[in-house]
C-alpha cells in the first residue's frame, strides 16, 4: 500500500527529471527487494484473515520481509483513507516468519501485489502443536476469546499438580501484582520463557509453586499447584500464550490463541 500524496510526489519528480533531461528508470515489484515498512501496529495472523490465529503484533517502524501475497479478508487499516469502496482491502502478504499481514497496514510503495502469490498456505513451524498440556486430566471450562477471555481455563481441585508445557526458564513465579504482564487478577502465578518455540506460557491462580525464577524446567515437570488465588470464583488452572514480544494493550494484553498449540 502506498499513501496517494507519496505517488503524487512521485509523479512530480519524474516529470521534473524529464523535463531536465535526466533518465528515469523504474523498478518493477519483481526487481524490487519485497521489504515493507509497518505503518500502525498491526495483528500477525496465521492466515490472510482476522478470523484465523493471531501470533501477537507487528509493531509500528518494523520492516517485513514480504515473501508472497494472497486475497483473504477485506479489512481497513492506516491506508483506509486513501482507498475508494469504503477503505476496504482484502490483500494480504504472508512475511518471511511465516505469518500475515494485512497490506492496507504497510508500505510497499505500490497499490499493485509486491511479490508472487502464496501457492498453498503452510502453518507458522510455531503452529506445530507442541506444546504440551499443563494437566494430567483435561477439561476446558472456558475457551480463549469468551468475552474477552485471554487464556484458557482448565478445570482443577484445589491442589492439582500443574506442568510445565515445554522445556524453558522461569521468567517470573510469584504474586502477580508484581510482574507487569501477569497482573494481580492472576493471583500467584508463573510466566515460562520458550526460547526453542518462541514464546511464553502462563500459569494463573496457583495455591502455590515449587521453582524459583531463573530455573531451567523440562516439559511435563511440576511447577507448582492449583489454587482460587487472584480475580477466581473458584479454583481452576488458567493457562495462557503470548508471543515473543507480546503487546499488553486490551483486548487480550498480548495474549495469543493457545488451541492451535495444544494436542
Amino acid at each position: 500500500m502506498i499513501r496517494k500524496v507519496s505517488r503524487k510526489i512521485c509523479l512530480v519528480a519524474s516529470i521534473l527529471a524529464l523535463g531536465l533531461g535526466i533518465a528515469v528508470v523504474s523498478v518493477s515489484p519483481a526487481e524490487a527487494a519485497p521489504i515493507a515498512t509497518v505503518m500502525a501496529q498491526t495483528q500477525r495472523m496465521s492466515d490472510a484473515t482476522l478470523k484465523s490465529t493471531q501470533a501477537g503484533w507487528y509493531n509500528k517502524g518494523s520492516n517485513l520481509q514480504l515473501s508472497c501475497y494472497k486475497h483473504g479478508q477485506a479489512v481497513k487499516g492506516y491506508f483506509s483513507k486513501n482507498l475508494p469502496n469504503g477503505g476496504w482491502d482484502d490483500l494480504w502478504y504472508r512475511v518471511s516468519d511465516g505469518y500475515f499481514v494485512a497490506d492496507v497496514d504497510i508500505e510497499t510503495h505500490s497499490n499493485s501485489p509486491v511479490t508472487a502469490p502464496c501457492i498453498g498456505n503452510p502453518a507458522p513451524s510455531s503452529q506445530s502443536k507442541s506444546l504440551a498440556w499443563p494437566l494430567q486430566s483435561v477439561s476446558i471450562n472456558r475457551g480463549f476469546g469468551v468475552n474477552g477471555h485471554n487464556g484458557i481455563d482448565l478445570r482443577a481441585g484445589m491442589g492439582t499438580p500443574v506442568y510445565a508445557a515445554a522445556d524453558g526458564v522461569v521468567r517470573f513465579e510469584g504474586w502477580g501484582q508484581n510482574n507487569s504482564w501477569m497482573g494481580k487478577p492472576a493471583g500467584i502465578c508463573v510466566l515460562l520463557w520458550h526460547p526453542g518455540k518462541n514464546l511464553y506460557t502462563g500459569y494463573a491462580h496457583l495455591s502455590r509453586t515449587v521453582i524459583d525464577s531463573g530455573n531451567t524446567v523440562k516439559k511435563g515437570q511440576l511447577i507448582g499447584y492449583s489454587g482460587n488465588t487472584g480475580q477466581v470464583t473458584g479454583p481452576h488452572l488458567h493457562f495462557e500464550v503470548l508471543p515473543a514480544n507480546p503487546s499488553i494493550k486490551p483486548p487480550y494484553y498480548g495474549r495469543i490463541n493457545p488451541r492451535p498449540y495444544l494436542p
